[in-house]
């Protein structure tokens, strides 16, 4: 296994996270299995386990402290989030928290997050009435969060902002980082801002929930040809095993095969050559310029579509309604399919027009 020391820590290079833990039949967590891969992970050295007060509407923290309770309490790192993103209204903060500590059989958390911070959200946690800022500063001062950071899915003016404003407060950042989104979402601008500011960047999203762990025949074919090749994943994670400031590289595994992978990839640090790097860039431009051509197909359907409906009415008004309800449904497939890729709010906004919170009703619908 790879470590970095972090603040007199040895963490290892991968993280589990505990975001798409398998669910059974009824909707329970797959604990056996949970339980065979982390079995299977602290064997080999793992020993940074990520979960979140919603993840798996609640059930994410309960698994996984069943999984680790079977080994020593300093054996391994539990990290946490505070979802202040998600909240309704001003909630006690404290009960919120401790909920999560409970949930966790820990009596404190080695690392804590503030969960999601975008330029909306940002506006709910550093409200006064909300208090959420004070409240985590002051779990943490008390010794019941030994490390904090946040997780970010906003743009690099607000991520240097937020880090100028609450110098000297956070000492990690989790960003999403890959390969793709090193020029698509300006993680290289993100990785850059975090590490000039002296902080540790945690990664999520190295494959992009699964894209680039699963690449087109052809680009795949590109991976095979070097003779590093073991699967499309490793070579996402190698990318980031090149960038030194990433501390912790986190994976959503829900397979024993997965870990399996990603094990092997992290035993050791095989640098990427310059060719195979050239090689994955190429490879994110393709994917780029189809997300581009998806998008424009899309509006040019529901154009058409829409053309059909109106002229079948035969009204000027059916014409523009027609129009108006296919670019509409085609939006809300592209949506639907940016949402299954995991692509923050704020992405999804940006490219469609649609406010954040029309976005989440879309997601909200999917789900039920």
């Amino acid at each position: 296994m790879i470590y970095n020391d972090f603040n007199g820590l040895k963490l290892s290079r991968l993280g589990f996270g505990c975001m798409r833990f398998a669910l059974k039949e009824d909707g329970e967590v797959d604990q056996e299995k949970v339980n065979a891969m982390f079995d299977l992970a602290m064997e080999k050295g793992v020993n940074y386990y990520d979960t979140a007060y919603p993840y798996l509407n609640g059930k994410s923290e309960p698994a996984m402290a069943k999984a680790l309770s079977r080994y020593p309490r300093d054996s391994y790192y539990i990290a946490d989030k505070f979802p202040g993103h998600s909240l309704p209204g001003p909630v006690d903060n404290i009960a919120l928290f401790n909920i999560s500590l409970n949930r966790c059989q820990t009596e404190y958390f080695d690392f804590y997050l503030l969960h999601n911070i975008t330029e909306w959200s940002v506006k709910i946690y550093e409200d006064p009435a909300y208090h959420i800022m004070p409240d985590i500063f002051r779990m943490r001062d008390e010794g019941k969060i030994k490390h904090l950071g946040f997780s970010f899915h906003g743009g690099p003016e607000l991520l240097e902002k937020f880090l100028t404003k609450y110098e000297g407060e956070f000492e990690f950042v989790q960003i999403q980082l890959n390969y793709l989104d090193w020029t698509l979402q300006e993680a290289k601008e993100k990785y850059d801002i975090i590490t000039r500011h002296g902080l540790g960047v945690w990664v999520m999203e190295p494959v992009r929930g699964g894209k680039l762990a699963v690449l087109s025949e052809e680009d795949s074919a590109k991976l095979r040809a070097f003779p590093d090749y073991t699967s499309d994943a490793s070579f996402a994670f190698r990318f980031l095993q090149d960038l030194p400031n990433v501390k912790v590289v986190l994976s959503g595994m829900n397979e024993v095969f997965q870990v399996e992978d990603n094990l092997r990839t992290f035993e050791k640090h095989v640098p990427l050559t310059e060719e195979e790097r050239n090689t994955l860039l190429e490879i994110a431009e393709g994917l780029k310029k189809g997300l581009e051509q998806g998008l424009e197909q899309g509006l040019e359907q529901g154009l058409e579509q829409g053309l059909e409906q109106g002229l079948e009415q035969g009204l000027e008004q059916g014409l523009e309604q027609g129009i108006e309800q296919g670019i509409e449904q085609n939006t809300i497939d592209i949506i639907k399919n940016m949402l299954h890729h995991n692509d923050s709010y704020e992405y999804i906004s940006e490219i469609t027009s649609k406010s954040i919170e029309e976005i989440k009703e879309i997601e909200k619908s999917m789900k039920d």
